[in-house]
């Protein structure tokens, strides 16, 4: 056998994952699948692939606590500026800023997990 027909062999597709869902249930993948450009089957197994480097929770603590750490020190930034925030005051800023960020954060991860699955398109 040659090394390429051993290399397509080897990378070949033939192990399988299926799963019950409900109607509504397979609606929505279906949904999204149709929004990625893609076929359910193409879709489901970047869904399951991704979710291996790291949970939706893991990501979603990861943006939620850079948003925290960034909004407090932009705050502080403001108040050495002496730009007059009251105790209240602060902690609405705080707020106000952690969502900001956390949007900016998840748009950013979002690039960065496209960025991802062009890679792993490549080099595939």
């Amino acid at each position: 056998m040659l090394k390429n027909e051993q290399d397509q062999k080897r990378n070949s597709k033939t192990g399988k994952v299926s799963a019950r869902l409900t109607r509504p249930e397979e609606l929505r993948v279906t949904e999204r699948a149709d929004a990625a450009g893609k076929t359910v089957s193409e879709w489901v197994r970047q869904v399951i692939l991704e979710s291996l480097d790291g949970t939706p929770t893991e990501l979603r603590l990861m943006a939620f606590f850079t948003a925290q750490i960034r909004s407090v020190t932009k705050a502080l930034e403001e108040w050495r500026q002496n730009r007059n925030l009251s105790d209240p005051n602060v902690q609405e800023r705080i707020r106000r800023l952690a969502i900001e960020m956390a949007a900016d954060d998840a748009e950013i991860t979002q690039r960065m997990l496209e960025l991802r699955r062009k890679e792993r398109g490549a080099a595939a």
